[in-house]
């Protein structure tokens, strides 16, 4: 359940649709993935996924968008602490345990 200050009726929330959603709770305040720009994403079998070419965020959900190695498409990747498993600022690099299909799913 959300509640938004100043809507105390359906019609009153209503007009908030199509609005920015910006959140001051502990939730939205969790770990974010700074800036990976040019990282190489490889998955736990060491193939490479590509390189990181930009960090969208909607609302509360932050997402990797990586340039396909292969086909120069763009792969999004939910940052999620499962999703994600390590992150090397060193050698910029990240690893990914992707769910089967998911570089598929923007074809």
């Amino acid at each position: 359940m959300i509640t938004f200050s100043g809507a105390h009726t359906i019609g009153e929330a209503f007009r908030l649709v199509g609005s920015s959603l910006y959140a001051d709770v502990a939730e939205a305040k969790g770990e974010r993935a700074r800036n990976l720009l040019g990282f190489r994403v490889f998955d736990l079998q060491g193939n490479l996924w590509g390189t990181v070419k930009a960090q969208p965020q909607f609302s509360l959900n932050q997402l990797l968008e990586i340039k396909d190695a292969s086909t120069g498409e763009a792969v999004y990747v939910p940052w999620h602490e499962s999703l994600v498993v390590k992150v090397d600022r060193r050698s910029k690099t990240m690893v990914i345990d992707p769910p089967a299909g998911l570089r598929d799913l923007n074809k």
